[in-house]
């Protein structure tokens, strides 16, 4: 295997670091959902315990560890529930802290486990292992030196405990063998189970790409559009605080462009369009929504700097159509835009509507001029 081969699998699972960051969305997207049924669940099973070892004498040593574990659930399932969201900065973060707290907490109530006891905790250390290896997705040579770390301290200590506990050499070296096979076979799913998840998303990501792709312009086409609107409309929705800024276009004289030539000019005329709108929003998802027709949203940081793009793209139009003298080579382009105003605008249909009759206000002057 080549080197190059290991050091994907390590850092990314497998997959180009090129790719990864196009398919990290989706990651997130599921680690959110992951970890969020998660600490529901854990807090319920902690809970639980913890009533359990209250009233049972051999396991009352535990009652402390488990508080402490329902304390740090109860919290994180609030903030999964209203703070932490799958695009949140803190997600990662959040997930990683809940890795080293139940960790930590399981090898300290493990260690003060009498010898009955401790003769059975290295199987359920084994298995809270196995576990966060199936619950993370994120990169996964993170998570291997977690468990890594933690399990050579759980060996190590355990084989020391086990020997002042005066348990024979057999016995000890029984623990300590089954405890590596949990570690091994752990530490072969931090790769596995990423791997095979991250090579789904990419297959998913290049499978909607190919979906989501005009065939003739190779802009975005309407179903990704709608896509779009629609998350805008959830986030309009939940109230969250968002900016965005609609551009319209459409391509003149098409109709013209398709009768006196045929399609194919018509055809190329699109594309020829296509291409100078998107060179004017580069890194931003240009959108093919209708036979002549184009949208771009910009969202966020960009909507902040939508009248530096009007500028842009309105004096850009002008230079081409100044430089187009015959129909065959003419790209002559008419957009409007809008920006979402809380305080006017209660849906994205009202954005866009305004800015499709901008639009329509820019092509009529259009004519005019021609005229």
């Amino acid at each position: 295997m080549k080197k190059g081969v290991i050091k994907q699998l390590i850092l990314t699972g497998g997959v180009n670091d090129d790719e990864y960051p196009l398919i990290k969305p989706a990651i997130n997207q599921t680690n959110y959902k992951t970890w969020r049924i998660f600490s529901i669940i854990a807090e319920v099973i902690f809970l639980t315990l913890l009533l359990f070892s209250v009233f049972i004498d051999e396991f009352f040593y535990a009652a402390p560890f488990l508080g402490v574990l329902v304390a740090f659930f109860m919290v994180t399932s609030l903030l999964f529930l209203g703070v932490i969201k799958a695009d949140s900065k803190h997600l990662n973060a959040l997930i990683l802290t809940s890795n080293l707290v139940i960790l930590t907490v399981t090898l300290l109530c493990s260690f003060i486990a009498d010898a009955f006891i401790f003769k059975h905790v290295g199987f359920y250390f084994g298995f809270v292992l196995l576990l966060f290896a199936s619950l993370n997705l994120d990169r996964p040579i993170r998570l291997a030196i977690i468990i890594l770390s933690y399990s050579l301290v759980y060996i190590i200590g355990g084989a020391i405990i086990n020997h002042n506990l005066g348990f024979s050499l057999v016995e000890n070296v029984y623990n300590v063998i089954i405890n590596s096979c949990f570690l091994f076979i752990t530490l072969f799913l931090c790769f596995f189970i990423p791997n095979v998840r991250f090579k789904y998303y990419q297959s998913l990501f290049f499978t909607q790409q190919e979906r989501d792709i005009d065939a003739l312009t190779g802009v975005k086409n309407s179903i990704a559009y709608r896509r779009v609107v629609d998350d805008i409309s959830d986030a309009l929705k939940r109230n969250d605080n968002i900016q965005f800024t609609v551009f319209v276009f459409d391509v003149n004289k098409l109709k013209e462009t398709n009768d006196l030539y045929g399609h194919s000019y018509g055809d190329e005329l699109l594309v020829r369009s296509a291409r100078l709108i998107a060179s004017l929003f580069p890194n931003i998802d240009v959108f093919r929504t209708g036979g002549d027709e184009f949208t771009v949203i910009l969202r966020d940081n960009y909507s902040m700097n939508a009248f530096k793009y009007k500028e842009t793209v309105k004096n850009k139009l002008e230079d081409i159509k100044r430089e187009s003298t015959l129909l065959l080579n003419e790209t002559s382009i008419a957009f409007g835009c809008a920006t979402y105003d809380p305080k006017v605008d209660n849906d994205y249909i009202q954005v866009y509507s305004k800015a499709d009759a901008l639009m329509y206000d820019n092509k009529n002057l259009s004519k005019k001029d021609h005229k």
